[in-house]
Formats: structure tokens, sequence, C-alpha cells
């Protein structure tokens, strides 16, 4: 017999990796709490003629890698590796907010066939946090979702950032 008293929202509060929020606060000034940190984007989708991926990774050693490409602008830069400076690493650090990201994480919203999804992810060598949005800011507000701050912030540091490591204007959709 089914129980009609099912829930349809959750019935605590979010997780929040804490050990995760307590380690970024931390990485801001201590290159060894940096070490375990790694932050990622990747972005795919579109229609097949203007496809769009990109890919992005930081550890908290100060390594970075980018690629890109995408068919509609036809940037298609080799991709690269290479090493954030201490400033450029900390102040990615420093906009990643883990609440607001696990917040964001909780709410997916239902992406439209061709949408640009985007995949962020911080974590550490225990605890992650990944957020899904719709990566396109066209896209999004059409569709009812723009995506919350926290998750709008860290992401235009990240494009500004691999458009730096891979020498183009901009990398974003």
């Amino acid at each position: 017999m089914a129980d009609d008293r099912v829930k349809s929202s959750p019935g605590a509060t979010p997780h929040v990796p804490k050990e995760l929020a307590r380690q970024l606060v931390l990485a801001v000034d201590d290159s060894a709490a940096r070490a375990p940190i790694r932050i990622g984007l990747h972005v795919e989708g579109g229609l097949a003629d203007e496809r769009y991926d990109f890919d992005f990774e930081a550890w908290g050693t100060g390594v970075a890698s980018s690629a890109l490409s995408c068919r509609m602008t036809g940037r298609s830069p080799q991709p690269k590796q290479g090493t954030l400076s201490a400033k450029e690493l900390t102040e990615l650090l420093r906009k990643v907010d883990v609440e607001a990201l696990a917040e964001a994480a909780r709410r997916t919203p239902r992406f439209p066939p061709d949408s640009l999804v985007g995949r962020l992810e911080v974590g550490n060598e225990t605890q992650r946090v990944s957020v899904l949005f719709m990566a396109d800011p066209e896209q999004a507000r059409s569709a009812g979702y723009e995506p919350p701050r926290a998750v709008r912030e860290l992401t235009a540091a990240i494009y500004d950032l691999a458009a730096k490591q891979l020498h183009e204007k901009t990398v974003a959709p």
C-alpha cells in the first residue's frame, strides 16, 4: 500500500561540505592548504555546426589547463597547460563560495535541447561540489534559469584565466 504522506521537498538542510569550505578559506593565505584543491569547469552543447566545448581545470598547486572549441566562431586554439601566478590562484580561490555552490547544486534546471550545459566542480581529496547550469546567458534567460551569482562570478573568473592562457580575447560562449 502506498504512503500518501510522501514529501515533495527535502526534509533537511542541504549538505554543505564543511571541510572543503574550511580548507578553501585557509587556502587563500596558505599554499600548503591549496595543494589538494581542484576547480574545474566543463561546458558543452549547441547544434552540430554551432558546437561549443570548453574545459578548464586548476589545481591548488597552481597548474591549470584550458581547452576550447567553438564551431560557430571558429575558435579552436591548441589546448594549453601552464601555471597560474600566486595572485591569479588567490583571486580564483576568493571567488569560491562553497555554501552558495552547494545550494545551487540542489537545483538542476531542465535543459532544452541543444543548450550549452556547464558543470562547475570544486573539490579536495574527500569532498566535492558539482553544479550543473545553463552556460549560455541568453539561453538561460529565455528558459527562465539564470545561474546563481556564485556560479556566474566563478565561471567569469575561470573564463578570464582560460582566455589569457589560450591567448584569446574571450572564451565565454
